[in-house]
C-alpha cells in the first residue's frame, strides 16, 4: 500500500526521501565530528542531532520549492 501511495503522493516521497538524507547526514556528521554524546544514549551525538535537523531543513525546503508542493497564492 506504502508503495503504490508513493508514486502518487509529493509529500510521502519528500518524507520518504528525507528520512535517508536526515539519517545518512546525520550518521556521516555524528561519527566524524561527534564527540560529546547524548545523556539518554551513548549511541548518539549532539552534532549528529543538529546535522539532522539543519539537513533535513534544508531538504525540504529545496524539495518543496524544486517539485512546488506550495501553494502559490
Amino acid at each position: 500500500m506504502c508503495l503504490i501511495c508513493y508514486f502518487q503522493c509529493k509529500t510521502l516521497k519528500l518524507e520518504v526521501n528525507g528520512l535517508f538524507v536526515f539519517l545518512g547526514f546525520a550518521d556521516l556528521i555524528g561519527r566524524r565530528f561527534g564527540g560529546a554524546k547524548l545523556p539518554y544514549n551513548e549511541n548518539k551525538s549532539y552534532i549528529g542531532s543538529l546535522a539532522m535537523l539543519i539537513f533535513g531543513f534544508i531538504f525540504c525546503v529545496g524539495y518543496s520549492n524544486s517539485n512546488h508542493l506550495h501553494s502559490n497564492p
